[in-house]
């Protein structure tokens, strides 16, 4: 009886010395990968950004769509936005305007009236005008 117990524990240890046979490398090469990162959240856009008239009455069809690189205005002005720099109180945009059928450059001065809840609106294309945003909540 001694031999059948002495049989198995000699073969458990002649495997003690062996070279590992890869498995727990495997199962450490199965782990799971790490999480990819978390992508960068995307910046808000410019306080301008949207529709803006200067009565609430003319936001349905006298409204300035300011986009992020675009205006078009309630006549037949639009401009294309070459730069956006961000200035004390508001934006100067560098831009390329088409009125009346031509084309110039031209400086938009852009700033926010705090108090008025208003976007004062500056440039050679067309006259100073204040406007207000068309979304904004009623109190």
């Amino acid at each position: 009886m001694r031999q059948t117990l002495v049989g198995p524990f000699l073969l458990a240890l002649a495997g003690c010395g062996q070279p590992d046979s890869g498995g727990d490398r495997t199962r450490a090469n199965q782990a799971e990968p790490p999480a990819p990162a978390a992508p960068e959240p995307e910046a808000a856009p410019p306080r301008y950004v949207g529709r803006w008239a200067a009565k609430l009455e003319l936001c349905r069809d006298g409204a300035w769509d300011f986009q992020q690189r675009h205006l078009s205005t309630a006549g037949e002005v639009s401009c294309d936005f070459d730069r956006v720099d961000e200035a004390q109180g508001g934006y100067d945009i560098a831009a390329t305007c088409l009125a009346e059928g031509s084309r110039a450059p031209d400086r938009i001065k852009l700033r926010f009236a705090e108090s008025a809840g208003a976007l004062l609106v500056e440039s050679k294309t067309f006259a100073p005008v204040g406007l207000i945003r068309c979304d904004r909540r009623k109190p």
